[in-house]
């Protein structure tokens, strides 16, 4: 495995770099969210194997660090492995510098009333035949969504009542009621490129779900899941 070292208890640090905080924090959010995630080498390593993925970004000191374990390994032919990693809790790290450097590059920004950290958790609508949906981003007055299709539903126009609920991994929930107030249509088969949408929240919280929301944006609570209602159903 290139750029992997193997410490003498057997665990394996292998780094990654990001050229931005902002990137860090959105393959932060995939990982740990995925809960599971696979990885291809060249050299088998035996189940139970753990790992530690340092992960870097330009201007920030301090990696962050994510432990994983390795549940299965699967041979591909042609001398490659595929390991199935679990993700496992770990601290911190240099996490905090990584959320204030992305979010102190949003200081000159005049157009946005709070600043957003970037997200990547996947959001799921009850409705029949809904695509799939990305957070893509939050701050404390709003978010920003991508639609896994090109074409925008039609529930998701301007003005639409959207309600936003997530899943913490305390199983608290966080219920977000707000309004569309952009929306961009993808493009098409020649130019690949998914809808997008953005919310504006429009509900007072109340302590506890401010301090919630807080968490959130802090990265000291990660949602786990995320599931998205619009219209007349979203009160």
């Amino acid at each position: 495995m290139r750029g992997a070292k193997k410490q003498g208890d057997g665990t394996i640090r292998f780094r990654i770099a990001y050229s931005r905080p902002e990137a860090l924090l959105e393959e932060f959010t995939h990982s740990v969210n995925q809960g599971a995630s696979p990885l291809t080498v060249s050299k088998p390593v035996p189940v139970g194997t753990r790992f530690i993925f340092e992960l870097l970004a330009g201007g920030v000191g301090k990696p962050v660090e994510v432990y994983a374990e390795v549940l299965s390994v699967q041979p591909l032919g042609n001398g490659r492995y595929r390991l199935n990693l679990g993700y496992l809790p770990g601290g911190r790290g240099g996490l905090d510098e990584v959320v204030i450097r992305a979010l102190d590059a949003q200081k000159h920004e005049w157009t946005r009333k709070a600043p957003r950290i970037p997200l990547n958790i996947r959001a799921t609508e009850e409705a029949p035949y809904s695509p799939g949906y990305l957070v893509r981003d939050m701050s404390l007055g709003g978010a920003g969504f991508e639609v896994e299709a090109t074409a925008l539903p039609k529930s998701v126009t301007l003005g639409a009542p959207m309600l936003l609920e997530l899943t913490l991994r305390e199983d608290a929930k966080l219920r977000l009621r707000g309004v569309v107030v952009w929306a961009l249509q993808g493009r098409g088969k020649r130019s690949p490129l998914n809808s997008s949408f953005g919310v504006q929240f429009v509900e007072d919280l109340d302590f506890d779900a401010l301090e919630m929301l807080d968490k959130v944006v802090s990265f000291k609570s990660i949602p786990r899941g995320a599931r998205v209602t619009f219209g007349s159903e979203a009160y």
